[in-house]
This record gives C-alpha cells, structure tokens and sequence, in this order.
C-alpha cells in the first residue's frame, strides 16, 4: 500500500490533542470505508480497528489512543469531508438541559 498523506486541509482539522499519526490512520480508514459506498459506520470500529492491527503489526510497542479522540475525530471528519451523518453523534445530556 503506498503512503498515505494528508492534505493540509486535513491536517488543519485534525483535533486538538489528537497526535497526527493517530488521526492520519483514521482518516485513511474512514475514507477507505467511505470508498466502498457505506453511508454510516462507527467511529469506534475504526478506533479498534486500528488498535488491533497495531498490537499485529508491532507487538511490544504501546499504541496510544484516548478513548475520548474518537468522537472528536468523527465530528472533525465529517466536518473535513461534508459527510455529515457518516458516524453517529450523540448529544450530551447536559447539552439538553435548560440553561
């Protein structure tokens, strides 16, 4: 597979703490699937995914991914692309609240 690069776009969306090695692996991912014709899928798939073939890939070498990246990554994703609806958000209870 040849080395997959980011455009300066994505780099620019990528989220705030998301180390760009991490997010470059989920864009390539996301648009592999996105490549196939699937209209939804999840974020968290993609995320363990990517843990799995790195614990193959490099047995012994950490793999760091905060659980709390993934739907950061979603939003910013989807937000890069205009694929809106692609990976489901769920809204946050507080965010219902009245104020």
């Amino acid at each position: 597979m040849k080395p997959f690069q980011l455009s300066l776009l994505d780099r620019e969306e990528c989220p705030r703490g998301v180390p760009l090695d991490v997010w470059t692996l989920f864009v390539r991912e996301a648009d592999r699937i996105r490549a196939t014709g699937r209209e939804h899928y999840g974020a968290r798939t993609i995320a363990e995914y990517l843990r799995h073939n790195a614990a193959i890939e490099n047995p012994g070498r950490a793999f760091i991914w905060n659980n709390n990246w993934t739907p950061d990554m979603a939003r910013s994703y989807m937000r890069a692309r205009g694929c809106w609806k692609f990976f489901e958000i769920r809204v946050s209870p507080a965010s219902k609240r009245a104020a």
